[in-house]
């Protein structure tokens, strides 16, 4: 009795590490699994502001697994479409609005048309042609031809290209609704995000049509998204006369022009003062676009550059609080 006795206490030892060696075991397991990617790697908890670059399996629909606090599921998304040398912008508002702004040449409209089939798209609630350069609205004929269109934007300025009056004609054949844009007035489109238009402004003329472009801030929450299309120095110095640094400030600039030098001056880039740039260009263009001094500005404020030449389509989700970027091609 006495030796059964003396066994059955030696075993306990034994017994308790194995069970508190099993406990760490399965408590390790599971925080594992807490912080499992898609693709089954493992990383640790992110901070509350994420902003990563991601290979894009998958990138065009809206990455789930990105960080926020209340407003998880409700994002605002801006896809920058790779249209080669030219600029197409598609938004997606966190009620599922939809927003086209450009469209590139009219030889690239396959790939914007193949791009909206992708993300369901049937109607467009608006439609935004910056202005009348071919690499911005070529084939804005046969999105208005083809798509739905709620209310359609353009500057107050007439263009002689073909690509400009095959446009109009469509714009008037399926009567829609269209808006002069001038610098000052709100897109309704959703009413969480606030959508208001900084140029060109009513009565200006400007020296180049580049200048006449449509200027939108974009404000969802703590975040915000200014694109400018082509508008140079003139257009920027009088949006900077106008509009408080607030109204200008935002966390993700559209660069305009395609990086050009004509734009992008150092006082524009300084009210906005950006944490990220997208540039929209084409690879090894004839215009020798982003140029260096531009470029040089970005770096200068430390600001995480996208670009379609190399990252192919960018895509940039904003919560209310934070945001992600998730490119198409994985450049390491």
């Amino acid at each position: 009795m006495s030796h059964r006795k003396s066994k059955k206490a030696s075993m306990k030892p034994i017994v308790l590490i194995i069970f508190l060696v099993l406990l760490a075991v399965i408590s390790y397991l599971g925080l594992e699994n807490d912080f499992k990617l898609p693709g089954g790697e493992s990383e640790t908890p992110t901070a509350s502001i994420y902003h990563s670059t991601q290979d894009a399996q998958g990138f065009l629909t809206p990455n789930t697994d990105s960080p926020s606090t209340d407003d998880q599921g409700s994002t605002f998304c801006a896809y920058f479409v790779d249209v080669g040398q030219g600029d197409c912008i598609f938004l997606r508002s966190p009620s599922g609005k939809t927003m086209l702004i450009d469209c590139g040449e009219y030889s690239e409209y396959e790939v914007v048309d193949n791009f909206l089939k992708e993300q369901n798209v049937s109607k467009l609630d608006v439609v935004v042609a910056t202005h009348p350069h071919s690499d911005h609205m070529g084939g804005m004929r046969l999105i208005i031809q083809n798509y739905d269109i709620g209310t359609f934007y353009m500057p107050d300025k007439e263009h002689t290209t073909n690509a400009y009056e095959k446009m109009i004609e469509q714009l008037v054949e399926k009567d829609v609704d269209t808006v002069f844009a001038t610098a000052g007035k709100y897109i309704s489109w959703d009413s969480e995000v606030e959508a208001m238009i900084l140029s060109p402004i009513e009565g200006v003329t400007y020296a180049d049509l580049n200048s006449y472009s449509i200027a939108i801030r974009f404000e969802y929450g703590e975040m915000s998204l200014l694109a400018a299309g082509d508008a140079e120095h003139d257009a920027e110095e009088l949006m900077l006369e106008r509009f408080t640094p607030d109204e200008l400030r935002s966390t993700v600039f559209k660069a305009s022009h395609h990086g050009s030098s004509t734009s992008n001056s150092e006082e524009f880039l300084n009210a906005i003062y950006p944490d990220c740039v997208v540039i929209q260009l084409g690879a090894n263009n004839d215009y020798g676009h982003p140029h260096e001094e531009v470029l040089d500005r970005f770096f200068e404020l430390y600001l995480d550059i996208y670009r379609n030449d190399i990252h192919g389509t960018v895509l940039v989700e904003f919560t209310k609080h934070d945001y992600n970027v998730i490119c198409e091609k994985n450049v390491g």
